[in-house]
């Protein structure tokens, strides 16, 4: 049973060679950067989209407060000349301005939020594309000086933020060391 088992390992194994080897997988990665490329051209679309509706819905709530403050105006003209069916109407058109007033400052924030969520999407996005340019740079650099690319090794190279700030600093500490000590 086990010499069956093992055998059966072994051509499970020579066939998945043989799709990595059939898939070509350079073809693969630069299809998927050509992907996550137009993701995050759309994405940036769609915050400007989402920005220019933003502004669309800031210039209506203005003109809304400024038609209450003509109401103001009015109803001080109203109530001056003792005419309380017209302040009524008036009234009434000053409630549904602020009502629209308020349900499009909801609408402003949902807004501003949904912009914040898709940019630091969009950061990440663009932090993935980076590092796996960085990857398929190293990968082509690696693959034309004559030794073989592994995928394995690839995932430990990308170059993080805090790898630079480590660095930075231990550089930092070395060169004051190095000042201190010829001094």
């Amino acid at each position: 049973m086990a010499l069956i088992n093992r055998i059966g390992r072994l051509f499970r194994a020579d066939v998945h060679a043989v799709l990595d080897r059939i898939e070509e997988p350079d073809v693969l990665l630069k299809q998927s950067v050509r992907e996550m490329e137009a993701a995050i051209a759309k994405d940036s679309n769609r915050i400007k989209s989402l920005n220019d509706e933003n502004e669309q819905l800031i210039k209506r709530r203005t003109a809304l407060e400024n038609s209450i403050d003509q109401f103001n105006d009015e109803l001080d003209v109203c109530f001056t000349a003792g005419n309380e069916s017209i302040a009524r109407s008036i009234i009434k058109r000053k409630l549904v301005c602020q009502h629209q007033i308020k349900h499009l400052k909801q609408k402003s924030e949902a807004l501003v939020e949904s912009v914040l969520n898709l940019q630091s999407q969009l950061e990440e996005n663009q932090r993935l594309l980076v590092d796996i340019e960085q990857k398929m740079a190293f990968s082509a650099e690696k693959d034309s000086s004559g030794s073989l690319c592994n995928a394995s090794e690839i995932t430990d190279f990308a170059i993080q933020d805090e790898d630079i700030e480590v660095a930075f600093l231990q550089e930092q500490q070395r060169r004051k060391a190095q000042t201190e000590a010829s001094t």
